[in-house]
């Protein structure tokens, strides 16, 4: 199979798109193909795929993913504290929380929400509810 210089990211987005649509597990199908066609892909393919195992609520998978994310923003903290709540790791849940807090001390869900691209309601709303579950402000 010949790539083409961009395959990878066309890949990746679409995965990207996917789980922003509600469709989380064909999204990491895509997301994983496009690390497949570059084994040295940009570390932020990890992001896109932690989320897309956070959306489909395969927890442990996302935490995993999030972990190769060397500098992890505020957006992928919130969710590791998220993901680590619904495991019931209370003590690295409230590790991501601080460092949420530490990064953006006006941290809201509601704000943090505004910025995320869910087209359906119950996808935010499970995001919602996982932040408030990790202890982060409403």
């Amino acid at each position: 199979m010949e790539l083409n210089p961009n395959d990878d990211l066309i890949v990746v987005q679409q995965g990207e798109n996917l789980t922003w649509m509600g469709q989380a597990e064909e999204g990491i199908e895509w997301i994983l193909k496009a690390m497949r066609l570059n084994p040295y892909h940009p570390e932020r393919f990890w992001g896109h795929l932690g989320r897309a195992y956070f959306v489909a609520r395969r927890y442990d998978e996302a935490v995993e993913a999030f972990r190769h994310v060397n500098q992890p923003d505020v957006g992928i903290n919130a969710a590791l504290a998220a993901a680590y709540a619904y495991l019931g790791d209370d003590n690295r849940a409230e590790r991501h929380r601080e460092a949420v807090q530490r990064q953006d001390p006006g941290f809201t869900i509601e704000a943090h929400l505004g910025t995320l691209h869910y087209m359906h309601e119950a996808d935010r709303d499970h995001h919602r509810q996982s932040l408030l579950k990790a202890g982060l402000p409403a």
